[in-house]
């Protein structure tokens, strides 16, 4: 079913693509990867209603998700689509319900595939510095396109949907092997290597992405440095600088100790010590409540046991 699809999607029948596209989203209601991919395919078809309809069932997975720029990809994508322009509360409520969805120091550190952030982070940048990101990042669904693209060094691609490989080369003659980039990757060139490289892209799967310039990076950078600064409040964050564990043990008057045992009364010399504890009172088995459950003394125990063996025998004689 995949490769009938990228078929239609290479030979430009986006009719047929979004055919057998709906198919899987009929199948896979729950799934969110066709579900775009058919979104995408309405808004190249020109079907803006069908379009709006899966991008606004798009958007409450991602921000419960916490995939912060999938969720401002597909905002941005309903207002294209509703023709509205994109209010300051939108992105207020937005960055509010994905700070909701979970706990910032539990997202991923950044690895070896080029992201320089988590989406946890960029969930708690500053109010007017998510509004920035959310409001200046580039749309771009190039499809299945080969791309060669020349750009400054640090610009970075985020992709949202897709997969694609890419490279890059310098100035000066070097070039990079091929790298595999999924959704939640970033294409991205070290700016220490070069000022401008070009790069190529090459999708596997039809890719959306996000491209955020230089400039716009460094100053998401900047404003995620100052938040890691100790007791300075940001966007209505005030980050903890306290110790999160004790810097020092407890004085023993601030521990709460249960009172000390009564010392063991001294024996005299040559015998071992005893607590001055009287012994509880018993009574035999014989007597009181055992009677009452069925329990009998040992001799009459004995005596019943010997009348039910002897009747026994009487009972086996000829």
């Amino acid at each position: 079913m995949l490769e009938r699809v990228l078929t239609a999607y290479r030979d430009g029948d986006w009719d047929e693509c979004a055919r057998r596209v709906r198919t899987l989203v009929e199948v896979t209601p729950h799934a969110d990867g066709p579900r775009r991919m058919l979104a995408s395919l309405y808004v190249r078809t020109g079907n803006r209603r069908a379009a709006l309809a899966h991008y606004r069932r798009l958007l409450p997975h991602a921000t419960a998700a916490g995939s912060t720029l999938r969720a401002i990809f597909i905002q941005r994508r309903i207002d294209e689509l509703a023709n509205a322009a994109p209010a300051a509360a939108r992105w207020a409520a937005l960055q509010r319900d994905l700070r909701a969805s979970g706990l910032p120091a539990l997202g991923a550190a950044p690895g070896a595939r080029a992201r320089p952030w988590t989406d946890a982070q960029l969930a708690q940048l500053p109010r007017a510095w998510f509004e920035r990101l959310a409001g200046e990042a580039a749309l771009e669904a190039p499809g299945l396109e080969t791309r060669t693209v020349e750009a400054d060094a640090d610009t970075v691609w985020e992709i949202i949907a897709g997969l694609l490989r890419w490279s890059f080369a310098l100035p000066d003659g070097r070039a990079s092997a091929e790298a595999l980039a999924a959704e939640g990757d970033a294409v991205r060139v070290d700016p220490d290597l070069a000022r401008r490289a070009v790069v190529t892209m090459t999708p596997e799967l039809p890719v959306e992405c996000l491209r955020l310039d230089p400039a716009l990076v460094a100053g998401i950078r900047g404003a995620l440095a100052a938040l890691r600064t100790p007791g300075a409040e940001h966007g209505g964050i005030t980050v903890e600088a306290r110790a999160l564990l004790p810097s020092h043990p407890p004085r023993r008057e601030d521990m709460d100790e249960a009172p000390p045992a009564p010392p063991a009364p001294a024996a005299p010399a040559g015998e071992p010590p005893r607590l001055d504890v009287a012994a509880p009172e018993t009574r035999a088995p014989v007597e009181g409540d055992w009677l009452e459950h069925g329990a009998l003394p040992i001799a009459e125990r004995d005596a019943a046991r010997d009348a039910a063996r002897d009747a026994a025998r009487a009972d086996a004689r000829p």
